[in-house]
């Protein structure tokens, strides 16, 4: 389970340690706590921009070489949680199984909503089409994808904008 950055105190942490010694600066870290900050609701939706992704070598460098510092202690246990969900979001995987969550836009609440609509233009009216699309896209390019569905996507017209992506694409 993904766990929310709400408790990761950016301006303690960078105020506690010298975040220039280790490559990071604050920026990373407030960008970091952001992409987490509704972990829990949004799961393995969460798309890791590029940017977070070239910054983790020098943030797992934070962690591991600051973690005697007993002031930042509680802040830099928190990054190393969020460092390692961010990089499982990140890697590519030979196999990706799962069971999609259900739910049509009237049981989302609005941080969902906001989400799918933003990055998942065109799969954002269910729940079920964003995840398998973002499954899909953790799949390494000749990987596999295994899914418990209902075959209700095969012929729904909300679910046409899916059917194309899988026939097309995988």
């Amino acid at each position: 389970a993904l766990q929310d950055a709400t408790c990761l105190n950016v301006s303690y942490l960078a105020a506690s340690v010298d975040l220039s010694t280790y490559g990071v600066n604050y920026a990373d870290l407030q960008m970091l706590a952001e992409l987490f900050s509704y972990a829990t609701t949004l799961g393995s939706l969460i798309q890791v921009p590029t940017l977070i992704a070239e910054r983790l070598p020098a943030m797992n460098r934070l962690v591991e070489q600051a973690s005697h510092d007993l002031l930042a202690a509680g802040n830099l246990q928190l990054l190393m949680k969020l460092i390692r969900q961010t990089e499982m979001l990140t890697r590519e995987y030979d196999a990706v199984v799962a069971n999609p969550p259900y739910m049509g836009g009237g049981g989302m609440n609005a941080t969902v909503k906001s989400y799918l609509r933003q990055r998942f233009t065109g799969y954002d009216k269910d729940l079920y089409s964003a995840f398998v699309v973002r499954l899909t896209a953790l799949a390494k390019p000749n990987g596999s994808v295994g899914l418990m569905t209902s075959f209700v996507w095969m012929f729904l017209i909300s679910h046409e904008a899916l059917r194309k992506l899988i026939l097309s694409n995988h």
